[in-house]
């Protein structure tokens, strides 16, 4: 029986043509031994028969988008849900992790002791090396205004000095229903990536803390050596960067010679890698969407310019469509 002293938490797991390593991440957040939580299980347009396998499974509900809504839009369904359902956290948990058992109870128990915390996140290792640690945070800098993971002695550090520099991945975030309820939802238009230090740079500008706990830990599937991904990956990557550059940059003259250094080392490293061509396209495309302000899902029928191609890229062929 739900342990309702406690407060309630919503986990959601969101799907994409992964049944099978959903149901692991969900069979590891069964065992946890917190008293009062729900899973959620939002599946994003699926088009692989997830959806007859999940509706098996016991102990989740089941919620199915039409499409693919992207990780924003799809955590946003499972976040609606929570605070319809009357919950005081909502957790989102990527189906590729595995939960330890006293996680959510460390994060909870941590959070509700600092009333001020927006966003809390578990240690994150890698589930191939459970010795190495893939994510402890990441420092917002505001001389370069990267955002860049940080070792755990830094982590440590930053938190107990500069808890405001303190960004967050959306692995296996916990946030608070005020924090919702007051800056709303995650920004349905980045679509992927980055929507979790854009949530955390929101959380900080309303005056709320983000937090590791350290104690609390989960394993991370995402192998070391990534190699080379879907172009999809890189056209966001690059769009969703330059984003935020001019999103929370808000010198023009900093913001601009910021977005100018980015350009020449983007340029540099397609120059100098042997990258596929589609994934220097979606890079290229990614650079012209950000800078033209595109927002939404990756399409590969929407390019940079032919001749701002040809300048960033001499002597390389372009096809019209990525395939």
């Amino acid at each position: 029986m739900p342990n309702e002293t406690q407060p309630l938490v919503y986990v959601v797991v969101l799907n994409w043509n992964s049944a099978e390593e959903t149901l692991k991440c969900v069979a590891s957040l069964q065992r946890s031994d917190y008293g009062n939580f729900r899973i959620i299980v939002i599946d994003n347009g699926s088009r692989d028969g997830s959806v007859e396998i999940l509706s098996r499974a016991k102990g989740i509900e089941l919620v199915c988008n039409a499409e693919n809504l992207g990780f924003s839009g799809g955590c946003n369904v499972g976040i609606k849900a929570g605070l319809v359902g009357g919950a005081q956290y909502i957790w989102l948990v990527n189906s590729d992790t595995s939960v330890a058992p006293d996680c959510l109870t460390k994060l909870v128990h941590f959070a509700e002791s600092r009333p001020n915390m927006g966003l809390a996140s578990p240690l994150i290792r890698y589930a191939s090396h459970p010795d190495r640690i893939q994510f402890c945070g990441s420092m917002l800098d505001r001389e370069s205004h990267d955002m860049d993971p940080v070792d755990l002695a830094q982590a440590r550090r930053i938190q107990s000095e500069q808890p405001e520099l303190m960004l967050l991945w959306g692995t296996a975030l916990l946030v608070h229903r005020r924090l919702v309820e007051l800056i709303g939802y995650l920004d349905e238009g980045l679509f992927a990536y980055f929507e979790d230090m854009d949530y955390s740079m929101r959380s900080i500008a309303a005056g709320f803390r983000n937090v590791m706990v350290f104690d609390a830990e989960i394993l991370h599937d995402n192998p070391i050596d990534q190699g080379i991904r879907k172009p999809h990956y890189y056209y966001y990557m690059t769009r969703n960067k330059i984003v935020m550059r001019k999103r929370y940059i808000r010198s023009f003259t900093e913001r601009w010679r910021t977005l100018w250094w980015d350009f020449n080392r983007l340029r540099g490293e397609l120059l100098t890698r042997n990258k596929p061509q589609e994934v220097v396209e979606a890079t290229l495309d990614g650079l012209w969407d950000g800078l033209i302000g595109t927002r939404g899902s990756f399409d590969n029928r929407r390019r940079m310019p032919l001749l701002a191609r040809r300048f960033l890229m001499p002597g390389r062929r372009y096809h019209n469509i990525i395939s």
